[in-house]
């Protein structure tokens, strides 16, 4: 069945006023009906069909670098298959201030009786749940914070042991799927926030959790 259906994704972080996202690309499964992305305020619309299949999954996974870097739904550590998937630059406009997120990708599946939600991305690393505590949490910060190594030339430890307690905090609270992203911001150009990005059904919980800046 080929019916197009707008497909809403919420983002829920204090102080967010409203999103972007530019499509760089996307994958639907052959046959199912595209029409884009649009964004409203803090909800993001991909306007598409809905039949699963695993070519997309394969796609998501690829643009993610697999498994082991993406915010996971539920329990599985990565998607078998989904509706579709868009990969772009998402700006969050928190407060007067835009981070941007580069390659950033959505996609949404299905589970039991409902549609569930993925997000990715090459430079998200995501919570394994395996023996998290506080040394674990310090390691997912550096790992992210490596990705940036451009902008941040130092180790910032002070920043990375409090931001990783916030994180460690935030877990504990809230044992959903979680994935830690650096993101670039307009206040400066030498300068990221580290965001907990934790995934819910069809809406995202984000914390930023650090701000690094280039010594």
């Amino acid at each position: 069945m080929t019916t197009l259906h707008n497909n809403e994704f919420v983002f829920n972080i204090e102080g967010l006023s409203e999103i972007s996202f530019t499509e760089k690309d996307h994958k639907i499964t052959q046959g199912q009906p595209y029409q884009g992305v649009s964004c409203k305020g803090t909800t993001l619309t991909v306007k598409a069909g809905r039949h699963n299949s695993s070519d997309v999954a394969k796609w998501f996974l690829n643009n993610t670098k697999g498994g082991g870097v993406i915010a996971k739904t539920f329990n599985d550590e990565q998607p078998e298959a989904l509706n579709f998937a868009v990969r772009g630059t998402l700006v969050l406009h928190i407060k007067g201030v835009a981070y941007t997120l580069d390659d950033f990708v959505v996609g949404q599946g299905h589970f039991e009786t409902h549609n569930n939600w993925w997000i990715g991305s090459k430079q998200m690393f995501g919570v394994t749940w395996k023996e998290v505590n506080q040394q674990y949490i310090e390691g997912l910060v550096e790992d992210t914070l490596n990705v940036v190594s451009d902008i941040i030339s130092e180790d910032p430890v002070g920043s990375i042991v409090n931001s990783a307690k916030l994180i460690y905090d935030i877990l504990n609270k809230r044992k959903v799927g979680s994935g830690s992203i650096a993101a670039r911001t307009s206040e400066s150009a030498s300068a990221v926030e580290l965001f907990l990005f934790q995934m819910d059904n069809s809406d995202t919980n984000a914390v930023m959790t650090g701000h690094y800046k280039h010594p």
